[in-house]
């Protein structure tokens, strides 16, 4: 797991206020969030790459090491960097609203 995602995953449930819960509830609050926070930002990286892309990309998931997938991602979505953002930013807004 990313340790920048799991770095906002934490800081947006402190924001929440949650408190009072045992070390391991809060893992695994933090386990499961940060598996949503991937899962969006997966569907969104898919969302976004052209359609040409999709059966390379789907091949290299199979097959490549995480640095080529960050590299194929980065090569076909010119504003990667938003999308992931936009995907994170997504996920604060449900979770503190109390939609997720």
């Amino acid at each position: 797991m990313d340790t920048s995602i799991r770095g906002f995953v934490e800081s947006i449930i402190e924001e929440k206020g949650i408190s009072g819960i045992s070390p391991e509830v809060r893992t695994q609050m933090i386990d499961d969030l940060s598996s949503r926070a991937e899962e969006l930002i997966n569907a969104e990286i898919l969302t976004n790459l052209p359609p040409e892309a999709l059966l390379p990309f789907e091949e290299l998931l199979d097959h490549g090491t995480p640095e080529k997938i960050q590299e194929f991602c980065t090569d076909h979505i010119p504003n990667l960097d938003s999308v992931v953002a936009n995907a994170l930013i997504s996920l604060r807004k449900k979770y503190l609203s109390g939609l997720i």
